[in-house]
């Protein structure tokens, strides 16, 4: 092989055309996916990823370092270490908040969520457009071409219209960069753009791990287009195999320790590995191709239906055959490009393909994203110019119906991603008894319920239809937890703390039953007025989700009703941590610490729950309390004062405070308190849940 020093590689030089043709890429990935940008959030990952996210509803400089710190157990997350993905979110999160998008003490908007992910795949596609134009050495209609069918794509729809895989659009943006500077390593070997690579790829793995066997995708464009596949290419590229083995380290073990699951299914049970293998590549090749019937999910299915005579598994290894036989004549010709395409293809999506279980469906669109990079680099590189003749015409107009007809299919698949029960219905349509779809539309369903009057017709059937998801997803599958714990939820919130106990004790009874559990059982037992009980499952349930704000919350106070004040304090003080918008929790955390005999220590809680909740007597009161003990008898004054104002059936309950026995000796307010009508006092003696 010539020595990639020698070889003579032709510099791309810019030109008004190319600028032309990348900003049209752009603008087409931008105007199609424009209807994205008013869909909602999915309750699949995005509760964990953003709506339910303390560390991305509340960025502050401690939980950006906490994120980049938790490599081995993340907890900001249920998976693989991410730290690039979750600072991108923290910071829509605060654009959000600087344009207003989003409540005090609620969850942001997705509009500013949907439309970074708009813009960010907007420039992958331009990245792509600039890519292909330097392997193909500046033909730009082949570029073009390909650009605009990774732009348009259908299967790329749920990468760019679901909120929690922006790890996939950064992971292929920083992929993308990287392999851009190879190539320019390629044209004029330095050690600064060979670092540029060995950036991108550490970011790419810092945004998504499954993008950690791209050196040996550089290694493949070195045996073509590049011809310089010799012993220093595979010298030079050791610092790249050892950030990806470490990256994928760290995400087999972040997952495995998160998540409770990563098991590398062959080594387990190869026969299982080889059917799913077989079954996703048939099922890749055709969507790829030909990408008509797609789905939110692709359910696992059932160890039984798992045989040679299965119509999915014998159709994948027709394919999978077919595609060794074109892979073999390809490379026995002198273009090598389809084998290059395919084994780079296959590369990048090994990771997702079957070899390791970490998710309940057996494949995804979304893990698509990145590997199309290559066969669409390989259409790029052996397209014909076309000629200016009516053959070239033709070939032209054929390429433009293709293009535009998967635009037409990615424009109506966003509708899909409209919000959750378009997401599940769409799954459901595609398997009707697919246990995960039924219970995740009885969980869309129950969640539109939340907040609406008890008299509202529309609320009561989609409770009840709700429930009878629940019961029909356990006829599905008898051994599903979740649906125990949601029929749970049920009928805590019906008042029937009793019978939700049982429910959610027989799911946890289920093998592998989800950690969610613990939670639901401790708010049974909490309604149940058993807080000692409540309090050890919520313990447990924390241990391995120390970032849930309502275990948190119910444990704290669990802690206080047991009167275990340094335990409440400990617990309020985590959640104020989490959450500086939860008024609850900082009067929560002075309660504590007033109690403790830390009046000083309870008056930035309790001043910062006032500032939250400026309308709430008992917060106000609370506070002035806290500076009377501390002997801040003026400030106090004014605080009591509003205090009063606001509920005067706090009057009695100032009269005999121990802590405003000196404010009570100041004549202003003696008068007051001492003509004061004594009545019972009201009950507001632990923070409010």
């Amino acid at each position: 092989m010539p020595d990639a020093a020698t070889r003579r590689i032709p510099a791309i030089a810019p030109t008004g055309r190319t600028a032309a043709c990348a900003a049209g890429v752009f603008a087409a990935a931008l105007a199609i996916y424009l209807p994205s940008v008013g869909h909602g959030f999915i309750n699949l990952d995005d509760p964990q990823y953003v709506t339910d996210n303390p560390f991305v509803l509340n960025p502050t400089a401690e939980h950006l370092r906490r994120v980049w710190r938790e490599i081995g157990h993340p907890t900001t997350v249920a998976g693989y270490y991410q730290p690039a993905t979750m600072t991108s979110l923290m910071l829509d999160s605060r654009i959000a908040s600087a344009l207003g998008r989003s409540a005090p003490q609620g969850p942001p908007h997705a509009a500013t969520f949907h439309a970074t992910a708009i813009l960010l795949h907007a420039l992958n596609a331009t990245l792509c457009f600039l890519w292909c134009l330097r392997l193909s050495n500046g033909r730009i209609g082949a570029a073009f071409a390909a650009a605009m069918l990774f732009a348009w794509h259908p299967v790329n729809v749920e990468a760019v219209s679901w909120v929690c895989q922006r790890k996939a659009l950064l992971s292929a943006l920083f992929a993308l960069s990287a392999f851009i500077a190879y190539d320019a390593y390629v044209r004029r070997p330095r050690g600064a753009t060979l670092a540029a690579v060995a950036l991108g790829l550490t970011l790419s793995l810092l945004s998504k791990p499954t993008g950690w066997l791209i050196p040996p995708v550089l290694l493949l464009l070195d045996a073509w287009p590049y011809r310089r596949l010799d012993r220093r290419a595979m010298v030079e590229k050791w610092p790249l195999f050892a950030i990806a083995l470490i990256g994928g380290a760290v995400a087999f073990v972040s997952q495995r320790s998160s998540m409770g699951r990563a098991r590398i299914v062959p080594l387990e049970d190869p026969f299982e590995s080889l059917w799913v293998v077989l079954h996703n590549v048939g099922l890749y090749a055709s969507t790829l191709l030909l990408p008509l019937r797609l789905s939110p999910q692709y359910p696992l299915p059932e160890r039984a239906a798992m045989t040679m005579a299965a119509p999915a598994f014998l159709f994948g290894a027709g394919v999978a055959l077919l595609i060794a036989i074109l892979a073999a004549r390809s490379t026995w010709s002198r273009g090598r490009a389809f084998a290059v395409a395919v084994v780079g293809y296959l590369l990048l999506l090994g990771p997702a393909i079957g070899a390791v279980e970490y998710m309940g469906a057996i494949a995804a669109d979304r893990f698509q994203y990145l590997p199309m990079l290559l066969p669409l680099a390989a259409i790029a590189l052996v397209m014909p110019r076309f000629p200016a003749d009516r053959r070239g015409r033709l070939a032209a107009v054929i390429a433009a119906a293709v293009i535009l007809g998967m635009g037409v299919k990615t424009f109506r698949q966003q509708a899909v991603w409209q919000n959750s029960v378009s997401y599940y219905r769409a799954a459901l349509d595609f398997a009707p008894e697919n246990p995960d779809a039924t219970y995740g539309l009885g969980r869309a369903l129950y969640e539109r319920t939340t907040g609406a009057r008890p008299d509202d017709p529309a609320a009561r059937k989609e409770f009840a239809d709700a429930q009878s998801l629940f019961e029909f997803t356990l006829k599905l599958r008898p051994t599903y937890s979740l649906a125990y714990f949601a029929l749970g939820e049920l009928w805590i919130e019906r008042g029937e703390a009793e019978r939700a106990l049982r429910i959610i004790r027989e799911g946890l009874a289920q093998p592998g039953a989800d950690e969610s559990g613990r939670f639901l059982e401790g708010l049974a037992l909490t309604h149940l007025g058993r807080p000692a009980e409540a309090a050890t499952c919520y313990e447990e349930y924390l241990s391995r989700r120390p970032t849930r704000r309502e275990a948190l919350r119910n444990l704290a106070n669990a802690y206080s009703r047991l009167g275990r004040w340094p335990d409440a304090e400990r617990r309020y003080a985590q959640l104020v941590a989490l959450d500086p918008a939860d008024d609850q929790a900082a009067y929560g955390l002075g309660i504590a610490r007033m109690t403790l005999g830390d009046p000083g220590g309870a008056v930035g809680p309790l001043r910062a729950a006032r500032a939250l909740a400026p309308r709430n007597a008992t917060t106000q009161y609370a506070l002035a309390c806290a500076l009377a003990a501390g002997g801040r008898l003026a400030e106090a004054g004014g605080e009591l004062e509003q205090a009063l104002q606001l509920d005067p059936t706090l009057i009695p309950r100032a009269n005999r405070q121990r802590e405003l026995a000196l404010l009570r000796n100041d004549p202003r307010w003696r008068e007051r308190l001492d003509d004061a009508v004594t009545h019972e006092d009201p009950a507001a003696t632990e923070p409010t849940r």
